[in-house]
C-alpha cells in the first residue's frame, strides 16, 4: 500500500525549517517522519523515535486518550484535533496542540496524514486560570446543600468541561416555599467562561423569586425571556421549571429549549421522558411554551440534567438511551448513595465531555 514518503517530498527542506513540529504518518496511523524540530524539542533521536517510540514523550496522563482518537480519526478518515502535553529534552512538560489531516491521491484513495504541533503552553495557562476562577463562581452559585423535605431526597452532581476555556452556564436549583411546595431549576446560558458563570447565577435567583410569588413555571420562563430580551448585550439560555407540589403527588413543569428530563417510574421501572417546549430563552418576545404536569407515585426518580451529559460522544441520542438505562437501574436496585454520580459514570462510559454538565435527581419517598 502507498504510504507518505515525506523524506523524498519536495518540500522537505522547507518543513525541516519551519519554527512548529510537523510529522507524518501512514495510511495506517503509523508514524514515519518528524522534522528537525521535533527532535530538537523532545530529544530524542530518528531511532528512538520509530516503531511508536513517540509516544514515550507523551504525559502519561494523555497517552491513552491520544491513542484511542488517533485511531478513531484514522478509520474514520476524518482530521484530528488534540491538545496534549508534550515532553521537552529538559524533561518538563508544556502543552502542544496538534491538528492533522488524511493526503489522498487524484482519485481520492488516502496515502497517508500529515500532522503539526503548536505549542499552546501560554494559552492553557490562561485559559486554566480563566476556568478555575470560573468553576469557583459557578460552585459558589450552586447549592451548597439541599433543603431537608420529608418524603424526598435529592442527590446531584456538577462536572466542569474537560477543556477548561469551556467551562461555566450550567446550574441547578432546589427551594421549598412556605407554602410547601417546591421550586426546581435547571438551565444552560449558552456561551463559557466568567460572564457565563455570573448570567447563570442572574437567572437561576430571577427564576427562585418569581416562582415563589407565582408558583407557574410557564409565567416564571416568560418572564424572565422578557428581561434578557431588556439586555444591551444578547444571551441566550435554555432551561427547564419545576413546581413540586407540598404533597409530592404532582410536578408542574415547562422548559425553553431545554434537552427533556425524564421519570423513572418505580412501579414498572418504565421511563418517561418530560415535553418539551419551544425555543431558548431570549429568542423570541413572546415565549410560546406551556405548562404541563406528572403524577408522582412512591420511588419515583427525576432527572434533570444539562446537554453536556448526553452530548459527550456527539450523539445526543445514544447518550439519552444511556441515561435512561442507568435511571432504571437506580429504581430496580433501588441504590441510595451518590447516584448522581454513579449516572455520571454510567452515561459518560469514560469520554470527556467537551461542555460543564450538571444533573439533579429526586426521589419521591413517599
Amino acid at each position: 500500500m502507498a504510504t507518505v514518503e515525506v523524506a523524498d517530498a519536495p518540500g522537505r527542506a522547507a518543513l525541516e525549517a519551519v519554527p512548529v513540529i510537523v510529522w507524518a504518518a501512514d495510511a495506517q496511523g503509523e508514524r514515519e517522519w518528524h522534522n528537525r524540530r521535533y527532535y530538537e524539542y523532545t530529544g530524542l533521536t530518528p531511532e528512538r523515535a520509530r516503531d511508536g517510540g513517540w509516544l514515550e514523550t507523551l504525559h502519561p496522563d494523555e497517552v491513552i486518550d491520544f491513542a484511542r482518537r488517533w485511531k478513531r480519526a484514522v478509520a474514520s478518515l476524518v482530521p484530528f484535533e488534540i491538545d496534549f502535553r508534550l515532553r521537552g529534552a529538559d524533561g518538563r512538560y508544556r502543552w502542544f496542540l496538534t491538528r492533522a489531516v488524511p493526503v489522498r491521491d487524484a482519485g481520492g484513495n488516502v496515502l497517508g496524514w500529515y500532522g503539526v504541533n503548536i505549542e499552546v503552553e501560554k494559552q492553557k495557562s490562561a485559559f486554566a486560570e480563566m476556568a478555575r476562577i470560573a468553576e469557583m463562581l459557578q460552585r459558589a452559585y450552586l447549592p451548597q446543600q439541599f433543603p431537608a423535605i420529608a418524603g424526598i431526597e435529592f442527590d446531584a452532581v456538577y462536572v466542569p468541561a474537560a477543556k477548561p476555556a469551556l467551562i461555566g452556564g450550567d446550574w441547578y436549583d432546589v427551594e421549598e416555599f412556605p407554602s410547601g411546595s417546591i421550586c426546581i431549576s435547571v438551565g444552560d446560558v449558552a456561551g463559557h467562561g466568567i460572564e457565563a458563570s455570573i448570567i447563570a447565577s442572574r437567572i437561576r435567583q430571577a427564576i427562585l423569586t418569581l416562582a415563589g410569588e407565582y408558583e407557574d413555571p410557564m409565567l416564571v420562563l416568560r418572564k424572565v425571556n422578557r428581561a434578557l430580551l431588556r439586555r444591551a448585550d444578547p444571551v441566550f439560555a435554555t432551561a427547564t421549571v419545576a413546581i413540586l407540589s407540598a404533597d409530592l403527588s404532582t410536578l408542574r413543569y415547562t422548559s425553553a429549549g431545554h434537552p427533556p428530563g425524564f421519570i423513572a417510574r418505580a412501579y414498572d421501572a418504565t421511563i418517561e421522558p418530560f415535553e418539551i417546549d419551544g425555543v431558548p430563552l431570549g429568542v423570541h418576545a413572546e415565549l410560546q411554551n406551556s405548562n404541563h404536569e406528572l403524577n408522582l407515585h412512591q420511588r419515583d426518580l427525576l432527572a434533570f440534567y444539562t446537554d453536556g451529559l448526553v452530548e459527550a460522544d456527539k450523539n445526543i441520542l445514544l447518550g439519552m438511551a444511556k441515561l435512561q438505562v442507568s435511571l432504571r437501574k437506580r429504581v430496580t436496585q433501588q441504590d441510595s448513595d451518590d447516584i448522581a454520580q454513579r449516572v455520571v459514570d454510567e452515561v459518560l462510559d469514560d469520554e470527556l465531555s467537551g461542555d460543564d454538565l450538571a444533573l439533579l435527581l429526586v426521589r419521591i419517598l413517599r
